[in-house]
């Protein structure tokens, strides 16, 4: 029930009518067409049919329906076969077999090698018409007739030949006949003459259809050079289908090839006459040649048509001016309306460029160095290389001036010239330099300004730097000041003591009661006494004259030849201070000969902020921590390796410890000067590199690299040893 319901809805859909519609009427109009030819023929005692118009029906409608009239197509040959020819059933079966199969084959190529919408307004869409709609299609349809005839008895083997030739002659001159105008039609059905030449084709049409009357019915067909009159003809096609598209080319060809079968047929006209045997064939012939000569022209105007067509279009919706002039009258061809509207002139009713540049430039002057420059891009473009352009500033009808850059073409016959106008770019770079320029004085000021800042915190941060110098070298005075008084406390409390004992065995000395022992223990108080203060005066004086050395070498920076390993070793004694009152040791190991050429007193604050640091930032109170001074020779390179087991940095802060003001000790008193001071005397300095690498709970280790020829005192002198 629903498949029956199913089927019912389809074959009652309007598609399914309008198909049904479709194949019913292209079966009536073949075998209508079909049977009033044949008769129309058969009147005239010409059988069998010269033309057969119902071929160029069947390839029209398979063209423009496709496949979807197969049905209609083979009905309607097997009809017009079995009826109006009279032929037996199963010879009109086959032959509409092959009158079907023909058209759908030739159509499908044909729509396959040329322009479906529109057709035929190419050479090679022609082409493609010609060897598939007519000569192939012909050649198919006449092999099938033919060999129908043969298979049926119908026909003997000796007449094929001629069978075949009349056939296709049949199916060709009808093709041509019909299937261009059946074609057009469908895609055009409005008739819309080219610029509106209504009166001249209309005049055309009556002339050359009065023409083809009075050569085919008038004239005596007995006269020799008659033959040659209706090629007359040719000249009225070529003339339609140079002025007027395709379709008009197509109902004149039409009509005149009609007029001349119908007069034919009937026995008039230059072809029927006792001269030409084959009346027919000689028609079909000239059909054939005008049909071809019209369409290939009609393409080939339709082809410069839409060239033209294309090429006007570009030039009236380009966005820039554009002119386009003939080259040697020197004519406007055409503009378009940028161009009025960019010079206010009305270039469009102008014909000589002349007048059209003297409009342009109303200034005499300027109009001579413009015709200069015009010119010279004639010349340049006749040439061909490239294309030539110049920038040139014109004023135009309203007095404003306009900065153009034209460029100039060659294109067949014509300059075709472009107008960009670059006011606007000109206004705009302008305004823009204006404002680069006010830019760069803002930036310039503001540069002047950071520049002043940042010199002023230099100036700040070097004094930072030094105040950080003198406060450190103020806390190694005050160090060294506080080891030096213990010394110097006890050789002032020996001298007084050895005073005291000296005024009691004086008064004992004038009462004459001095004994010799007496006088024996005196001397040995002042022998002790001695021995005391000179022991405490020497040790004070040692600790002077290393802070003395120290102290002088870090107030002024000279260069000078000193043992680096003494040195060294000075530099750690009058840190013993801030040492003693640790359990810290700091180990130096530095070659005893090594002797450099440099500044002391960099190395000590170098050495001496190591320390302090470790002491501050590294090192526990409560635990015994170790700084490890290590200086080698490598290669070319003095290398000076500073560590200690700390605490060590955090991988965060690590790339931010030569920085300066960076601390992580601010609150205790940390300026974050130390490392930096470090850095700047290694690098500027001393010239060197210095590295840091550190790890949580794993200590800090400085590894400095000094080039040996910094070290020296010129370039011929070496390192040299301690003389001994």
């Amino acid at each position: 029930m629903r498949i029956s319901q199913s089927l019912f809805r389809r074959l009652t859909a309007p598609a399914v009518w309008r198909l049904l519609f479709l194949n019913l009427s292209i079966t009536l109009l073949y075998w209508g067409m079909s049977h009033f030819v044949w008769v129309f023929f058969n009147k005239f005692g010409m059988l069998p049919a010269p033309i057969w118009p119902a071929a160029a029906l069947a390839l029209s409608a398979a063209f423009i329906f496709g496949r979807q009239v197969t049905v209609g197509i083979y009905v309607g040959a097997v009809l017009a076969n079995w009826l109006s020819l009279q032929t037996l059933l199963p010879v009109a079966l086959g032959i509409g077999v092959m009158n079907t199969l023909a058209p759908v084959l030739t159509a499908h190529l044909i729509r396959s090698h040329m322009h479906v919408n529109p057709p035929f307004r190419t050479v090679h869409d022609i082409f493609a018409f010609i060897f598939f709609g007519v000569l192939l299609h012909a050649a198919l349809t006449a092999t099938g007739g033919a060999g129908s005839l043969l298979f049926a008895g119908r026909a003997a083997l000796g007449m094929i030949a001629e069978i075949w030739l009349r056939w296709w002659l049949a199916h060709a001159s009808g093709v041509v006949l019909l299937s261009p105008l059946l074609i057009l039609i469908w895609h055009r059905p409005s008739l819309t003459l080219l610029h509106g030449r209504w009166s001249e084709f209309l005049l055309l049409f009556i002339l050359s259809t009065a023409l083809t009357i009075f050569i085919f019915f008038f004239l005596n067909n007995n006269l020799h050079f008659l033959i040659s009159l209706p090629w007359l003809l040719l000249i009225v096609l070529v003339w339609c289908s140079t002025r007027f598209a395709q379709r008009e080319t197509s109902v004149l060809l039409t009509t005149l090839l009609t007029i001349s079968i119908a007069a034919t047929v009937m026995g008039h006209g230059p072809f029927a006459s006792h001269n030409n045997p084959l009346p027919m064939v000689s028609l079909g012939i000239m059909g054939l040649v005008f049909a071809f000569s019209a369409l290939v022209l009609g393409a080939v105007s339709c082809e410069r048509r839409e060239e033209a067509r294309q090429f006007r279009q570009l030039v009236e919706r380009s966005p820039v001016a554009k002119l386009v002039y003939d080259i040697e009258s020197r004519r406007i061809l055409m503009a378009n309306l940028v161009l009025e509207e960019t010079f206010g002139t009305p270039t469009r009713t102008m014909d000589n460029l002349q007048d059209w540049l003297s409009q342009i430039c109303p200034d005499e002057q300027q109009r001579e160095q413009l015709a200069g420059h015009w010119y010279q891009l004639e010349q340049e473009a006749r040439q061909e290389q490239g294309i030539p352009q110049i920038e040139i500033k014109l004023k135009n009808q309203r007095l404003e001036s306009r900065y153009m850059r034209i460029f100039l073409v060659v294109i067949g016959s014509r300059y075709v010239a472009t107008f960009n106008d670059l006011s606007e770019i000109k206004t705009f770079n302008e305004e823009l330099e204006d404002r680069v320029r006010q830019r760069t004085d803002e930036l310039r000021r503001s540069n002047e300004e950071l520049r002043a800042s940042l010199e002023q915190l230099h100036e700040a941060q070097n004094q930072l730097v030094e105040a950080e110098k003198m406060a450190a070298l103020g806390r190694l005075v005050a160090g060294v000041a506080h080891e030096i008084n213990t010394p110097v406390g006890i050789g002032v409390t020996a001298a007084t003591h050895l005073q005291m004992k000296l005024q009691e065995h004086r008064a004992t000395y004038e009462q004459g009661q001095l004994t010799r022992g007496a006088f024996e223990k005196l001397l040995n108080v002042a022998e002790e006494s001695c021995s005391i203060i000179e022991a405490n005066l020497a040790k004070a004086a040692g600790l002077i004259q290393s802070f003395k050395r120290v102290a002088v070498d870090q107030a002024h920076l000279e260069k000078r030849w000193f043992e680096l390993s003494a040195y060294l070793e000075e530099v750690l004694h009058t840190l013993q201070p801030r040492l003693k009152s640790t359990p810290h040791l700091v180990y130096l190991n530095c070659p005893p000969d090594l002797k450099i050429y440099s500044y002391p007193g960099v190395f000590s604050q170098i050495i001496s902020n190591f320390v302090l640091n470790s002491l501050k930032h590294g090192l526990d109170v409560d635990r015994a921590g170790q700084m490890k001074i290590c200086v080698q020779l490598k290669e070319d390179e003095l290398l000076l390796d500073y560590h200690d087991d700390g605490r060590g940095i955090a991988a965060e802060h690590l790339k931010h410890i030569f920085e300066p003001f960076f601390t992580t000790a601010r609150g205790r008193g940390g300026t974050g000067l130390g490392l930096h001071i470090i850095y700047n005397l290694v690098t500027q300095t001393l010239g060197g590199q210095i590295e840091c690498s550190s790890a949580p709970g794993r200590g800090v280790h400085f590894t400095v690299k000094l080039s040996l020829h910094n070290l020296r005192e010129d370039s011929s002198k070496k390192l040299m040893p301690t003389p001994n």
